[in-house]
Protein backbone atom coordinates (compact mmCIF):
# COMPACT_ATOMS: atom_id res chain seq x y z
CA UNK A 1 0.00 0.00 0.00
CA UNK A 2 1.37 3.43 -0.96
CA UNK A 3 1.94 6.10 1.68
CA UNK A 4 -0.64 8.27 -0.11
CA UNK A 5 -3.41 5.78 0.73
CA UNK A 6 -2.14 4.80 4.16
CA UNK A 7 -2.85 8.15 5.82
CA UNK A 8 -6.50 8.54 4.66
CA UNK A 9 -7.33 4.94 5.63
CA UNK A 10 -5.74 5.44 9.04
CA UNK A 11 -7.77 8.59 9.58
CA UNK A 12 -10.93 6.77 8.46
CA UNK A 13 -10.25 3.93 10.90
CA UNK A 14 -9.76 6.42 13.74
CA UNK A 15 -13.00 8.19 12.89
CA UNK A 16 -14.90 4.90 12.82
CA UNK A 17 -13.43 3.87 16.19
CA UNK A 18 -14.35 7.26 17.64
CA UNK A 19 -17.91 6.91 16.34
CA UNK A 20 -18.29 3.43 17.81
CA UNK A 21 -16.93 4.60 21.15
CA UNK A 22 -19.37 7.53 21.22
CA UNK A 23 -22.27 5.23 20.36
CA UNK A 24 -21.29 2.86 23.14
CA UNK A 25 -21.11 5.74 25.59
CA UNK A 26 -24.55 6.96 24.52
CA UNK A 27 -25.98 3.46 24.95
CA UNK A 28 -24.48 3.28 28.43
CA UNK A 29 -26.02 6.65 29.31
CA UNK A 30 -29.52 5.64 28.17
CA UNK A 31 -31.69 4.32 31.03
CA UNK A 32 -32.91 0.74 30.76
CA UNK A 33 -36.43 2.13 31.03
CA UNK A 34 -36.85 5.45 29.17
CA UNK A 35 -40.14 6.04 31.00
CA UNK A 36 -38.34 5.70 34.34
CA UNK A 37 -38.08 9.44 34.91
CA UNK A 38 -41.84 9.89 34.43
CA UNK A 39 -43.47 8.21 37.49
CA UNK A 40 -44.36 11.60 39.02
CA UNK A 41 -46.32 12.48 35.86
CA UNK A 42 -47.98 9.07 35.81
CA UNK A 43 -48.99 9.40 39.46
CA UNK A 44 -50.33 12.93 39.01
CA UNK A 45 -52.52 11.98 36.05
CA UNK A 46 -53.70 8.78 37.74
CA UNK A 47 -54.81 10.69 40.86
CA UNK A 48 -56.59 13.18 38.60
CA UNK A 49 -58.46 10.39 36.78
CA UNK A 50 -59.36 8.72 40.08
CA UNK A 51 -61.01 11.95 41.19
CA UNK A 52 -62.83 12.23 37.86
CA UNK A 53 -64.30 8.77 38.39
CA UNK A 54 -65.10 8.77 42.12
CA UNK A 55 -65.40 12.47 43.01
CA UNK A 56 -62.85 12.14 45.82
CA UNK A 57 -59.12 11.69 46.26
CA UNK A 58 -57.83 8.13 46.80
CA UNK A 59 -56.83 7.19 50.32
CA UNK A 60 -53.42 6.14 49.03
CA UNK A 61 -51.78 4.73 45.91
CA UNK A 62 -52.73 1.16 46.85
CA UNK A 63 -56.43 2.07 46.75
CA UNK A 64 -55.94 3.70 43.35
CA UNK A 65 -54.33 0.51 42.03
CA UNK A 66 -57.17 -1.56 43.52
CA UNK A 67 -59.68 0.58 41.60
CA UNK A 68 -58.23 -0.74 38.33
CA UNK A 69 -57.38 2.70 36.98
CA UNK A 70 -53.60 2.19 37.08
CA UNK A 71 -52.80 -1.50 37.74
CA UNK A 72 -49.40 -1.40 36.00
CA UNK A 73 -46.24 -1.40 38.20
CA UNK A 74 -44.37 1.91 38.30
CA UNK A 75 -40.63 1.52 37.70
CA UNK A 76 -37.59 3.80 37.73
CA UNK A 77 -34.98 4.37 34.98
CA UNK A 78 -33.10 1.18 35.82
CA UNK A 79 -36.16 -0.90 36.59
CA UNK A 80 -36.37 -0.02 40.28
CA UNK A 81 -39.79 -0.43 41.87
CA UNK A 82 -41.54 2.89 42.58
CA UNK A 83 -43.89 2.74 45.57
CA UNK A 84 -45.82 6.03 45.95
CA UNK A 85 -46.86 4.96 49.45
CA UNK A 86 -43.37 4.43 50.93
CA UNK A 87 -42.81 8.10 51.83
CA UNK A 88 -39.21 8.30 50.59
CA UNK A 89 -37.06 9.08 47.56
CA UNK A 90 -34.45 6.45 46.71
CA UNK A 91 -33.27 7.38 43.20
CA UNK A 92 -33.82 9.94 40.39
CA UNK A 93 -37.30 9.38 39.02
CA UNK A 94 -38.69 8.08 42.32
CA UNK A 95 -41.85 9.71 43.69
CA UNK A 96 -44.30 9.40 46.58
CA UNK A 97 -47.56 10.89 47.80
CA UNK A 98 -48.25 12.83 50.97
CA UNK A 99 -52.01 13.03 51.30
CA UNK A 100 -55.00 14.17 53.25
CA UNK A 101 -58.74 13.99 52.70
CA UNK A 102 -58.74 16.95 50.32
CA UNK A 103 -55.42 17.02 48.44
CA UNK A 104 -52.10 15.31 47.87
CA UNK A 105 -48.59 16.64 47.71
CA UNK A 106 -46.55 14.77 45.11
CA UNK A 107 -42.87 14.60 46.02
CA UNK A 108 -40.38 13.46 43.37
CA UNK A 109 -36.63 13.34 42.69
CA UNK A 110 -35.37 14.99 39.50
CA UNK A 111 -32.61 13.65 37.26
CA UNK A 112 -30.05 15.88 38.99
CA UNK A 113 -31.02 14.62 42.44
CA UNK A 114 -32.98 17.72 43.45
CA UNK A 115 -36.42 17.40 45.04
CA UNK A 116 -39.65 18.64 43.55
CA UNK A 117 -43.00 19.14 45.32
CA UNK A 118 -46.34 19.65 43.62
CA UNK A 119 -49.82 19.96 45.12
CA UNK A 120 -52.43 17.88 43.28
CA UNK A 121 -55.78 19.64 43.17
CA UNK A 122 -59.26 18.40 42.38
CA UNK A 123 -60.64 18.79 38.86
CA UNK A 124 -63.96 18.13 37.14
CA UNK A 125 -65.55 14.72 37.56
CA UNK A 126 -66.74 12.74 34.54
CA UNK A 127 -70.31 12.93 35.80
CA UNK A 128 -70.21 16.73 35.99
CA UNK A 129 -68.57 16.90 32.57
CA UNK A 130 -71.31 14.78 30.99
CA UNK A 131 -74.02 16.89 32.60
CA UNK A 132 -72.32 20.03 31.25
CA UNK A 133 -72.10 18.54 27.75
CA UNK A 134 -75.74 17.47 27.77
CA UNK A 135 -76.82 20.99 28.78
CA UNK A 136 -74.56 22.90 26.39
CA UNK A 137 -74.61 20.77 23.22
CA UNK A 138 -77.54 19.78 21.06
CA UNK A 139 -77.15 16.01 20.97
CA UNK A 140 -79.35 13.52 19.20
CA UNK A 141 -81.76 11.93 21.72
CA UNK A 142 -80.03 8.54 21.55
CA UNK A 143 -76.62 10.08 22.17
CA UNK A 144 -77.96 12.23 24.98
CA UNK A 145 -79.39 9.10 26.61
CA UNK A 146 -76.14 7.22 26.18
CA UNK A 147 -74.11 10.03 27.72
CA UNK A 148 -76.53 10.09 30.66
CA UNK A 149 -76.14 6.33 31.09
CA UNK A 150 -72.39 6.75 31.59
CA UNK A 151 -73.01 8.73 34.79
CA UNK A 152 -74.01 5.60 36.74
CA UNK A 153 -71.81 3.08 34.90
CA UNK A 154 -68.69 2.79 37.08
CA UNK A 155 -67.03 0.23 34.80
CA UNK A 156 -67.34 2.65 31.90
CA UNK A 157 -65.98 5.52 33.98
CA UNK A 158 -62.93 3.45 34.96
CA UNK A 159 -62.41 2.66 31.28
CA UNK A 160 -62.58 6.38 30.46
CA UNK A 161 -59.93 6.99 33.12
CA UNK A 162 -57.69 4.40 31.47
CA UNK A 163 -58.30 5.95 28.05
CA UNK A 164 -57.26 9.33 29.42
CA UNK A 165 -54.07 7.87 30.88
CA UNK A 166 -53.29 6.04 27.64
CA UNK A 167 -53.62 9.27 25.67
CA UNK A 168 -51.37 11.05 28.15
CA UNK A 169 -48.89 8.18 27.75
CA UNK A 170 -48.94 8.67 23.97
CA UNK A 171 -47.97 12.32 24.43
CA UNK A 172 -45.14 11.36 26.81
CA UNK A 173 -43.97 8.76 24.27
CA UNK A 174 -43.93 11.44 21.58
CA UNK A 175 -41.98 13.78 23.83
CA UNK A 176 -39.19 11.21 24.23
CA UNK A 177 -39.07 9.57 20.80
CA UNK A 178 -40.27 12.42 18.58
CA UNK A 179 -42.97 10.28 16.96
CA UNK A 180 -46.27 8.65 17.81
CA UNK A 181 -46.67 4.90 18.37
CA UNK A 182 -48.05 2.98 15.41
CA UNK A 183 -49.46 0.21 17.59
CA UNK A 184 -50.30 -0.37 21.22
CA UNK A 185 -47.40 -2.84 21.34
CA UNK A 186 -45.04 0.08 20.65
CA UNK A 187 -46.43 1.86 23.70
CA UNK A 188 -46.31 -1.25 25.91
CA UNK A 189 -42.68 -2.00 25.01
CA UNK A 190 -41.40 1.35 26.33
CA UNK A 191 -43.26 1.51 29.66
CA UNK A 192 -45.32 4.58 28.73
CA UNK A 193 -48.62 2.99 29.64
CA UNK A 194 -50.90 2.62 32.67
CA UNK A 195 -51.94 -0.87 31.55
CA UNK A 196 -50.42 -3.87 29.80
CA UNK A 197 -51.71 -6.48 27.33
CA UNK A 198 -53.09 -8.60 30.20
CA UNK A 199 -55.08 -5.80 31.85
CA UNK A 200 -58.79 -6.74 32.11
CA UNK A 201 -61.20 -4.45 30.34
CA UNK A 202 -63.54 -3.26 33.15
CA UNK A 203 -66.44 -3.18 30.68
CA UNK A 204 -66.10 -6.67 29.15
CA UNK A 205 -64.21 -8.46 31.94
CA UNK A 206 -61.58 -9.87 29.54
CA UNK A 207 -58.21 -8.37 28.50
CA UNK A 208 -58.31 -5.45 26.09
CA UNK A 209 -58.02 -6.29 22.40
CA UNK A 210 -57.63 -2.71 21.06
CA UNK A 211 -59.44 -3.85 17.93
CA UNK A 212 -62.39 -1.48 18.07
CA UNK A 213 -64.84 -4.24 18.94
CA UNK A 214 -67.93 -3.33 21.03
CA UNK A 215 -66.97 -2.30 24.55
CA UNK A 216 -63.27 -2.20 23.67
CA UNK A 217 -60.82 0.50 22.54
CA UNK A 218 -59.05 1.38 19.33
CA UNK A 219 -55.92 3.34 18.49
CA UNK A 220 -56.17 6.03 15.83
CA UNK A 221 -52.56 6.11 14.67
CA UNK A 222 -51.35 8.89 12.39
CA UNK A 223 -48.06 10.63 11.62
CA UNK A 224 -49.07 13.91 13.25
CA UNK A 225 -51.34 12.69 16.03
CA UNK A 226 -52.45 9.44 17.69
CA UNK A 227 -55.17 8.81 20.25
CA UNK A 228 -57.09 5.98 21.89
CA UNK A 229 -60.90 6.06 21.73
CA UNK A 230 -63.59 3.95 23.38
CA UNK A 231 -66.15 2.02 21.33
CA UNK A 232 -69.68 1.42 22.58
CA UNK A 233 -71.87 -1.52 21.70
CA UNK A 234 -73.72 0.64 19.16
CA UNK A 235 -70.77 2.59 17.79
CA UNK A 236 -68.96 5.81 18.50
CA UNK A 237 -70.51 8.69 20.43
CA UNK A 238 -71.42 11.71 18.28
CA UNK A 239 -69.69 14.19 20.60
CA UNK A 240 -66.24 14.45 22.07
CA UNK A 241 -65.57 13.96 25.76
CA UNK A 242 -62.49 14.81 27.76
CA UNK A 243 -61.02 11.56 28.99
Amino acid sequence: MSRFLRVPLTVLAMLMLSSLTASAQQADEMPANPAGYYPARFIEHAVNRYYRVFGEMPGDWASLVASGIYPHQLTGPEGQVVDPDDGQLDFPGDAYLQGSANFFTLVSENRDGSENRRILVQGETYVNQFKRIRLSRHLLPEHDARLKSYESNMDKLVQFAQVGLLNQAIQDYHGVFGMYPDTMEDLFSTGFTPINPDTPNPVTGVPYKFDGSPGDLRLNAAQQFSAVLHVDEDGMLSTTIEY
